[in-house]
């Protein structure tokens, strides 16, 4: 089995915690299909989402890092369409 050599790190910034927070439990709900090759870390840091994707080679982190700006997109669209609503 190979190591998970190759390694990206994404920092995406939220207005408030909350709403990184949020980014985070919607984008962690989708497990990779191949954990062996890629593995994906998600943490929030002050009121930022940062994602850790590592792989095995320089074309399976590519294509999860595409996969995930793709997510994040969606998410931050349905986050600014919906507009901010007070925490429960």
């Amino acid at each position: 089995m190979s190591t998970l050599a190759h390694t990206v790190t994404i920092n995406i910034p939220f207005p408030d915690t909350r709403l990184a927070t949020i980014a985070q439990q919607v984008l962690s709900v989708d497990k990779e299909l191949k954990a062996a090759e890629c593995q994906k870390e998600m943490n929030v840091e002050g009121t930022s989402l940062v994602v850790t994707i590592r792989g095995v080679s320089v074309r399976v982190v590519r294509t999860a890092v595409s996969s995930f700006l793709d997510f994040a997109g969606l998410v931050v669209n349905t986050m600014e369409a919906f507009g901010e609503d007070e925490p429960r």
